[in-house]
């Protein structure tokens, strides 16, 4: 439903990013694919957050069907989308010991709870609501930082080109640079 497969040659539209809110904070640099089988996430994203595994869970296996060393599931985390807080999704997450490259990868039944459609060019999805009307959920920029709060959100898009969901070339603002 959302989403690249990695083994796609034409990298010209952006990834599909947005942001959830998971009790206190904004977890920026969520990735929709429409081939994950489960949602998944670091562990070096999961601590900050709070969060805790709740199951143990079965092996993990890459792209590339390469074993990847998984530390368990968080089970029934509700979540919503930072840009329509009524919109809300129990979801489970897996969590392993990878590189935190995106804040969380959204797998298929991710976007089937969600429901809705997403635009063929990526830029925006829509997205059914209670009253029966629709929503549109615009696509985000990629974030400097991956978790903030919700009271302090402070953050900032990096301005780049992605060549790889693994790999991003980036470059910074100056202004940016300056205040840190």
């Amino acid at each position: 439903m959302f989403g690249r497969h990695v083994e796609e040659k034409d990298l010209s539209t952006p990834s599909f990013y947005v942001t959830l809110v998971l009790h206190d904070f904004l977890l920026h640099n969520c990735t929709p694919d429409s081939g994950a089988s489960h949602n998944l996430m670091s562990l070096s994203v999961m601590k900050p957050l709070g969060l805790q595994i709740t199951k143990t869970y079965k092996d993990l296996y890459s792209f590339h069907s390469k074993k990847l060393k998984w530390l368990g599931m968080i089970k029934d985390l509700v979540v919503n989308l930072a840009q329509i807080l009524v919109k809300g999704v129990v979801m489970d997450i897996v969590v392993a010991d990878i590189p935190a490259r995106f804040g969380m990868l959204l797998s298929r039944s991710w976007g089937i709870k969600l429901g809705g459609s997403i635009k063929l060019d990526l830029t925006y999805a829509t997205l059914p609501m209670f009253s029966g009307e629709e929503c549109r959920l615009c696509k985000e920029s990629r974030f400097v930082k991956t978790i903030t709060r919700v009271d302090n959100s402070n953050n900032s898009p990096i301005h780049g080109q992605e060549k790889y969901i693994s790999c991003l070339l980036m470059e910074m603002d100056d202004k940016i640079m300056e205040e840190t």
